[in-house]
């Protein structure tokens, strides 16, 4: 009986998460989800939901740690073999030309944006919870998913410094701050893409744009012998400036 009971448990779980993720992936935050509309939508008394979860906050931290590690792997395979394409067959050889490299890095930018938004349009949830959760109401959900945020750059960051000609090129809090940049930027207008299919092609090739100035502007920064100035050196390693909402709310 106890092993049948955890079971259920477990069942029931794993049912209102997949309820939430689907509810919240069509319509609104998930706090504006009703606790009776939530297990109506996973087939479960209303009563359940509190054997699983104290409150909205902790139901979407489930979530949000289900949706992150649906992410994470998936996202750094789909960067290797896309820079394995693009970087041909000798991936270790380091371009001399000026031209011939920024036309590598554009090859590696396009590859990999596109492979990813493929990815977002076939796991539309994951990506739309984020989204909302990221401009809901609580705290707690936008902490969240700005670490997860953070862990995806630093996973963009490493893939990048395997990169035989970003190694050379850049410096390791470059490559952070780029990886940053571009996490940010694709996680804010996955929505978009997903939504508004006339658009794809723009997104991708506006967004392409930015990564790319901004790569050759790093690396011509450190061509120079630029640094940052000291009260800048907590960001550039890593800081993020607070949202205004969570600095207020402190």
């Amino acid at each position: 009986m106890a092993i049948a009971n955890t079971a259920t448990r477990v069942s029931g779980r794993d049912r209102l998460m997949r309820a939430a993720l689907r509810l919240s992936g069509r319509t609104r935050s998930l706090h504006a989800v009703g606790i009776r509309e939530l297990a109506r939508e996973a087939g479960l008394n209303p009563n359940t939901f509190y054997r699983h979860f104290r409150d909205h906050d902790e139901l979407g931290l489930a979530v949000l740690d289900q949706v992150q590690d649906t992410l994470r792997e998936p996202l750094r395979r789909l960067r290797a073999e896309a820079t394995e394409e693009a970087l041909g067959a000798d991936p270790a050889r380091i371009p001399e030309g000026v031209e011939e490299r920024i036309g590598l890095a554009s090859r590696v930018i396009d590859l990999s944006l596109r492979r990813y938004f493929e990815f977002a349009c076939q796991h539309p949830e994951a990506f739309v919870i984020g989204g909302r959760e990221l401009n809901g109401p609580s705290a707690t959900l936008r902490g969240a998913i700005r670490q997860a945020m953070g862990l995806l750059a630093d996973d963009l960051a490493e893939d990048m410094a395997q990169i035989p000609a970003m190694q050379r090129t850049l410096e390791p809090r470059s490559l952070r701050e780029i990886a940053r940049f571009v996490i940010r930027q694709t996680f804010h207008v996955s929505l978009d893409y997903i939504e508004q299919p006339a658009l794809r092609e723009t997104i991708c090739r506006r967004l392409h744009g930015q990564v790319l100035m901004m790569l050759v502007g790093a690396a011509t920064l450190t061509h120079l012998g630029w640094q940052p100035r000291r009260e800048e050196e907590a960001f550039w390693d890593g800081g993020e400036p607070p949202i205004a909402a969570d600095a207020e709310a402190g």
